[in-house]
């Protein structure tokens, strides 16, 4: 992730687990001071469309963890 991070490209992490996913976003948001988007099953349809658009439009939304 070092090597995407620094080479401003975007990196999409998936996982089935909603504890695997908060322990990342705590790791990447730590490590990189800044917070990934994270969706995930308590998040509604509205919030999911507004991060998929944010990640493919935004280059500010690099890292995103989706299930």
């Amino acid at each position: 992730m070092d090597s995407i991070i620094e080479s401003g490209e975007k990196v999409l992490i998936f996982t089935q687990f909603t504890e695997m996913g908060k322990m990342l976003k705590h790791f990447i948001t730590e490590r990189y001071q800044e917070e990934p988007l994270f969706y995930h099953g308590g998040c509604s349809l509205n919030q999911r469309k507004e991060m998929v658009d944010g990640f493919q439009n935004n280059r500010a939304d690099k890292i995103f963890i989706y299930p």
